[in-house]
């Protein structure tokens, strides 16, 4: 376990801290104050990964991945300095390729602000929640994220429908 531990790099979150079961696991222990993913830190091999946000201050992504849940929409926002947005695009494009192949994705769409904007918005739909945290999860997606330009920053969330009398159904 030391072995990884020396592997692990910490990426600082923007978040209020909560409690969770995620504190005491050795593989999440920093998830509140800092996404913890197995990477190289050698020089040749370190590379920026893209901050990571959480869109809810009490309730994280890795929380929403314990829920037993069907059909989910996973919403990501991107912020990017405005000369990294193709290679976010380039990044995202791989990344969505790889999503598509695995069991349980439905489909997924890039948007991006108008007026020059360099902020990106992602949906994805699954079949379940343990779909999508066993892709997000997978160590060759993990792997994916070191592509993201040194500037962007990422806020995942897992949503669902919600029927609204007069207006829409789940």
């Amino acid at each position: 376990m030391q072995d990884r531990a020396n592997e692990l790099r910490r990426i600082p979150l923007l978040r209020t801290p909560v409690n969770s079961p995620y504190d005491s696991a050795p593989e999440f222990a920093y998830w509140h104050h800092a996404l913890v993913l197995p990477v190289s830190t050698t020089k040749e091999e370190e590379r920026q990964m893209p901050q990571l946000v959480e869109m809810d201050r009490h309730v994280s992504l890795f929380e929403q991945m314990d829920e037993q849940v069907g059909s989910v929409v996973l919403i990501n926002t991107f912020t990017v300095e405005p000369e990294e947005a193709d290679q976010l695009q380039e990044a995202w494009a791989s990344d969505a390729a790889f999503m598509k192949q695995q069991p349980g994705f439905i489909s997924t769409q890039l948007h991006r602000g108008i007026g020059g904007s360099s902020v990106f918005v992602n949906y994805a739909v699954w079949e379940s929640v343990e779909h999508f945290k066993r892709a997000f999860t997978n160590p060759e997606f993990q792997a994916k994220l070191q592509d993201y330009p040194p500037s962007a920053a990422a806020s995942p969330h897992l949503v669902k429908k919600v029927a609204v009398p007069g207006i829409c159904v789940d």
